[in-house]
């Protein structure tokens, strides 16, 4: 079996996991646990998409889907590890996304792009989630909202520093257009270049399917942690997340590796 034979079945094996699990389940939580729900189910569509972009052989584009899925795994394994602290990491994040809502309002003003009865109605219902937000604080003892770390800090935190670089890659692919098509662009003579549309590396595809599998695996994880799920030991995601470390060559950095 091939490597790239090998990574398909790893995914295999990892949708059957994370997609497998509470599909059109009722969940019953808190309504800050609704939001570690939240997270959990943009996980798992990015995985959704990722699968698409990889089985038509779209790596660089299967990476950006998969820096959002590490981010937010990073976030889940940091909430999951703070017990009693959860509330307040979530709410913290919460309140983060009401900043960048209203930030956002403001420019779209600045710009002409939306008038200002349209702003003041954002407003209006952002400063009243915060209101709730504290009036849910207050009622349930919750303590000051907090901030979540930076990518980095978390995966230096949590064991996952050698996948933190495929992150700042990918975040450069987003940008930098010759880093996105450095893998598909090819010598045809001394004088022509050309560039494929989509990329005939497999050790390209294996290492994107390995970067997003790995946070998927480490988001399910965290969640089940969080949520008391039993359906798959906490063990059986660890030999996976193995199996996948030794489908990577040795010369790349593998995921979980610390510096």
């Amino acid at each position: 079996m091939t490597r790239l034979e090998q990574s398909k079945e790893l995914m295999r094996r990892v949708r059957e996991i994370v997609l497998g699990h509470h599909e059109g389940a009722v969940i019953k939580t808190t309504p800050v646990g609704f939001y570690v729900v939240m997270m959990y189910s943009r996980i798992r569509s990015l995985l959704q998409g990722v699968c698409v972009l990889l089985n038509d052989r779209l790596p660089e584009e299967a990476i950006i889907l998969g820096r959002e899925m590490f981010t937010d795994s990073l976030y889940l394994m940091e909430i999951a590890s703070r017990g009693a602290d959860r509330p307040s990491l979530i709410l913290g994040l919460v309140s983060k996304t009401l900043t960048e809502i209203e930030n956002l309002e403001r420019k779209a003003l600045s710009l002409g792009e939306r008038d200002e009865r349209h702003v003041r109605g954002v407003l209006a219902h952002v400063a009243k989630r915060r209101k709730e937000i504290d009036g849910y604080r207050r009622r349930h003892g919750i303590g000051q909202l907090e901030k979540l770390s930076q990518e980095r800090q978390l995966a230096k935190e949590h064991g996952r520093l050698g996948e933190y670089l495929d992150f700042e890659f990918a975040h450069r692919m987003v940008h930098v257009a010759e880093i996105a098509q450095a893998g598909r662009t090819f010598k045809r003579d001394t004088e022509v270049l050309g560039i494929y549309l989509r990329n005939p590396d497999d050790d390209s595809l294996v290492a994107a399917s390995a970067f997003v599998m790995t946070s998927a695996l480490h988001a399910h994880k965290a969640v089940a942690s969080i949520f008391a799920w039993t359906e798959t030991l906490p063990e059986e995601i660890d030999r996976l997340l193995e199996e996948i470390r030794e489908l990577l060559p040795a010369e790349l950095p593998s995921p979980d590796q610390n510096s």
